[in-house]
């Protein structure tokens, strides 16, 4: 069960606190997953007295003005409804040292600037709080961020490690104000059994190794082997943004990477801004002791400078990649195997993508014998590197970028085309006429039609070459769509969101046959990409790709004031009665 709706706010509302005590009283003992972002669901799923099996327990508190009205009501009202429930006995849980703690407030901080009804209050709170994460021993995930407004705080670190340490299963634990770096280096003593954590603060522990002793404030740092998976910074945090100071240096990061042997996945926010500083002096011995196989980040400005030490990395997971960063992948990370996107931008800018300067991402994918996925729309591929040096990561199943450079007609050339077109037929039909010779304007499309009709069959023939793809996505939809869900638009410049014009055709013409070796395809997207798919590409589509399942690229609009194309509907609803099982996608949705 996770909760994500907002708390009741009145008696009169139907689903009050009346109703959640019910809810919980009767299904509280069958739940194993629970999340709470409210603080009367704290106060509920507690003073059930069932809530016990749980097997992950999230408590993730939302910051909003509801919480104020929700703890002046409660004062109004006396908190009598949910007030905390007698401690069970011995016989009954085995934390009863634990729970009885709960009824001395000398272990816990009262919160300043609080009236006595608040404090009052908040003391109640702080028994649920901590009532329901004792109540459920046999957790193997616990995750507590924010704490509530009027919560009393723990005075000591203690309380929360003896909690930890009568959990027997726990694999997982967060806790921003409990747990921080410093802890992590003995958590194995504590909590053996834990193997992935979250730490926020406390990076400035001990020195940049340079001496044969990684020594903190406290003496020698001892290695933790249980740790696999660490995450730094907000990633359950209530704030937006990750200040600078909860990023790691390299030095501190590389050195964190020693003393956790075992780790093998790590989530960070970035990293920090240092000094240059050579390979020897960062990491004692070279880099045979760092095994990271999954990175994910979200600033990657400094990544460069930490790729060199992760050669045996499999899986990285970004926001934003530049050039740096795909050359360094491709320099020391030869056994990559998944490079994605957190998540698609909102926007892809269509201005950079006519002026393009990137080619990282070639040198990665030319270089690359083992990736299997590519999940980034955001970033693009010039038709001629593709030719020039073909990709070696032929065992590719999932791609999503956008190739571009293709060298197309413009809309003037393309008028004279379809003009010489008209002349043609006409001449077919009246055998008497003779035939015309072509101007020169008409020379010049005619060359630069066969140009670019052999620029596609040869990028048609680099694509045909990944005959493991199940999933390839060449467009994505430029619409931003807050600038159509206004009534006044944002964007003024309409050719920000207008269809790529330098990309493939995808017609039979350009050469979208060659793409009949993909036959395991099951996912084909080409949203917002200048094609030229017409009912014969479909029937093709149908014929020579038999798993295919979605389509991106004629999904109908469901963004406000956008008027539906008729073509993209018509060749929709002919694809639906070719292959009615193919679903119909969009990424922009209103």
């Amino acid at each position: 069960m996770y909760q994500s709706d907002p708390a009741p706010s009145s008696a009169n509302n139907d689903k009050d606190e009346r109703w959640l005590r019910e809810i919980f009283a009767k299904y509280g003992y069958h739940i194993r997953r629970l999340r709470l972002s409210w603080i009367i669901l704290v106060d509920v799923a507690n003073a059930s007295g069932v809530c016990t099996n749980l097997w992950e327990l999230t408590i993730d508190l939302r910051w909003s003005e509801n919480e104020k009205l929700y703890w002046a009501r409660r004062s109004k009202e006396g908190g009598a409804v949910l007030k905390q429930e007698p401690i069970a006995s011995p016989t009954q849980t085995p934390h009863v040292q634990s729970l009885k703690a709960l009824q001395s407030k000398d272990l816990f901080e009262p919160p300043t600037s609080a009236t006595e009804e608040e404090l009052e209050e908040g003391w109640t709170f702080t028994q649920h709080y901590w009532g329901l994460v004792l109540a459920n021993s046999n957790l193997k995930q616990l995750s507590l961020s924010r704490k509530a407004l009027f919560q009393w705080l723990v005075r000591s670190k203690v309380f929360f490690f003896k909690i930890i340490s009568e959990m027997k299963r726990l694999r997982d634990v967060s806790a921003y104000d409990y747990l921080a770096l410093a802890d992590i280096w003995g958590l194995h003593l504590i909590a053996p059994t834990v193997e992935t954590t979250t730490v926020a603060n406390g990076y400035q522990l001990f020195r940049p190794p340079g001496s044969v002793t990684i020594e903190g404030k406290n003496g020698p740092l001892r290695q933790n082997p249980a740790i696999k998976t660490l995450r730094f910074g907000c990633h359950h945090l209530p704030c937006n943004g990750t200040p600078l100071n909860f990023n790691p240096s390299l030095p501190e990061l590389c050195t964190i990477m020693l003393l956790l042997p075992n780790l093998t996945d790590l989530v960070l926010t970035g990293i920090k801004d240092t000094d240059p500083i050579s390979a020897s002096l960062i990491v004692p011995g070279g880099t045979r002791g760092l095994g990271i196989r999954t990175l994910q980040i979200a600033e990657t400005r400094n990544l460069p400078s930490l790729l060199r030490f992760l050669p045996n990395l499999k899986v990285l997971r970004f926001s934003n990649l530049n050039n740096d960063g795909f050359n360094a992948l491709a320099i020391h990370c030869r056994s990559l195997e998944v490079l994605e996107w957190k998540r698609d931008p909102s926007r892809v800018d269509s201005r950079v993508q006519r002026k393009p300067r990137q080619d990282g991402l070639h040198r990665f994918l030319a270089s690359c014998p083992t990736l299997r996925v590519f999940d980034g729309i955001g970033d693009f591929v010039k038709a001629n590197d593709m030719i020039r040096k073909p990709w070696e990561c032929l065992g590719i199943e999932k791609l999503r970028c956008r190739i571009v450079k293709i060298e197309r007609l413009t809309q003037d050339e393309k008028a004279v085309y379809d003009n010489m077109m008209d002349k043609f037929l006409r001449i077919q039909d009246d055998m008497d006429e003779m035939a015309w010779e072509l101007t020169g304007m008409e020379q010049t499309v005619m060359l630069k039609l066969k140009r670019s009709r052999e620029q596609q069959e040869k990028v048609y023939d680099c694509l045909a070459r990944l005959t493991r793809l199940k999933y390839l996505d060449l467009g994505f939809d430029n619409r931003y769509p807050f600038s159509f869900e206004s009534r006044h638009r944002t964007r003024s410049n309409d050719e920000d969101i207008a269809p790529a014009l330098d990309t493939l055709e995808l017609s039979l013409e350009s050469g979208l046959d060659r793409l009949g070796a993909l036959g395991n395809l099951e996912v084909f997207g080409f949203e917002a990409i200048d094609h030229r798919i017409e009912e014969k590409e479909l029937e093709w589509m149908t014929k020579n790709w038999p798993k295919l399942k979605l389509l991106y690229g004629l999904g109908e609009d469901s963004l406000l004031m956008i008027e539906p194309e008729e073509r993209k509907t018509q060749l929709r609803k002919y694809m639906e009665m070719l292959r009615p099982d193919v679903k119909h996608g969009s990424y922009v949705r209103g």
